[in-house]
């Protein structure tokens, strides 16, 4: 079974340089309003697929960005939860 995962940055330009830069890779990726379980108001997130992982986070370290979480999508019985990773 593979997992999609989600990531969010400290800011919503730091967020939009990754997504930027992960389109460029050829990842599948899409650019979602943080659920209200990980962050309140306007924050975004990236979802992506378990088979990107390895890019999303070369991409974060090589643009220095600032993780605030990563986290996997997780369903079980009718019910989506977010297990943080780092």
């Amino acid at each position: 079974m593979k997992f999609k995962y989600l990531v969010v940055l400290v800011s919503n330009s730091h967020l939009t340089l990754l997504y930027n830069n992960l389109l460029h890779k050829g990842c599948k990726i899409e650019l979602i309003s943080a659920p209200s379980d990980i962050s309140r108001g306007c924050t975004k997130a990236i979802r992506f697929d378990e088979s990107d992982t390895d890019i999303v986070i070369q991409e974060i370290k090589n643009s220095k960005l600032i993780v605030k979480g990563f986290y996997k999508i997780v369903n079980e019985s009718n019910r989506t939860s977010y297990v943080l990773i780092s």
